[in-house]
């Protein structure tokens, strides 16, 4: 960028930032814009699994039945196995657990969500670890 480009450029940005502070200055008691329910909650590992697991479980507090974890498997769907595109969701045929045990590798680690469903005497799971 040639010098006088940058120093356009410059003027622009200084411009900009001085609209948005007066934006700020105007409509900061209507708007909020800086406002976030979220800094209110914590945002450690547990709490995150907590939520996504409510959201997930078809009993959960949202009272959404099994929209949630229709919605998950339907956008994951390219990233699961065919089989999993047939499945017809009963939210009676599903469990979802927090901090489970993962009994098949030596070291007994931890999923931090575990969604089962049983389908057509077939047995899937979905295992979330967040960070």
């Amino acid at each position: 960028m040639q010098p006088k480009g940058l120093l356009n450029f410059l003027d622009e940005v200084v411009r900009e930032k001085k609209v948005h502070s007066l934006f700020l200055n105007r409509y900061q008691s209507i708007l909020a814009p800086n406002f976030s329910i979220f800094s209110y909650f914590r945002t450690d590992e547990l709490t995150l699994s907590n939520i996504l697991a409510d959201l997930l479980n078809p009993y959960g507090s949202h009272g959404q039945d099994y929209l949630f974890i229709k919605k998950w498997i339907e956008i994951r769907k390219n990233e699961l196995d065919e089989c999993w595109q047939k499945i017809n969701l009963d939210k009676s045929k599903i469990t979802v657990k927090l901090e489970e045990t993962n009994w098949r590798l030596d070291t007994l680690r931890r999923m931090d969500i575990l969604v089962e469903i049983y389908f057509n005497g077939e047995n899937y799971a979905l295992c979330i670890e967040n960070k």
